[in-house]
């Protein structure tokens, strides 16, 4: 009889783990068209400022994620992959210091696109706010977190 009941127990077990495995059999699922086109993402697009944007909250920035938006910005770096925006402000010249940036946005963009950019290009770009982080900068004698958001599936207005 322990034998049946422990069984029995067993199978409802699997019967239940089954049922909580997260597909949802009978609904119809929803089909990922894939990214936005250029018109797509324009037509979206909230134009914004870096001051409607800059943040030091972190769980502010998280409510970004999966909006549109067209911001104006200087190239702060330009890396393999993507561009660092920062702030509107004056461009970087000799023997000039710039003020820390503490939010910069990450533009994502094609590597042919990002070849032909400078740093401290003044830009317009649109996209999608994918990702936020926090990336610890070097800036000597001292190191300082800078928050930042993603933008995928971008390109230059």
């Amino acid at each position: 009889m322990k034998r049946w009941l422990a069984l029995l127990l067993a199978a409802a077990l699997c019967f239940s783990l089954t049922a909580c495995s997260g597909d949802k059999g009978g609904e119809a699922k929803e089909e990922e068209s894939g990214p936005m086109t250029k018109e797509e993402l324009s037509e979206a697009a909230e134009e914004k400022s870096f001051p409607d944007l800059g943040t030091t909250n972190k769980a502010k920035l998280e409510t970004y994620v999966g909006e549109v938006y067209k911001i104006s910005g200087y190239i702060n770096s330009i890396e393999s992959d993507y561009l660092v925006l920062q702030e509107e402000g004056l461009p970087k010249k000799e023997g000039q210091t710039i003020k820390a940036a503490k939010f910069c946005i990450h533009v994502y963009l094609d590597t042919e696109t990002l070849a032909g950019l400078s740093e401290w290009d003044k830009i317009t770009v649109v996209g999608e706010i994918t990702d936020t982080g926090t990336e610890t900068l070097e800036s000597f004698p001292t190191t300082y977190d800078r928050l930042y958001i993603d933008m995928g599936n971008a390109y230059i207005a």
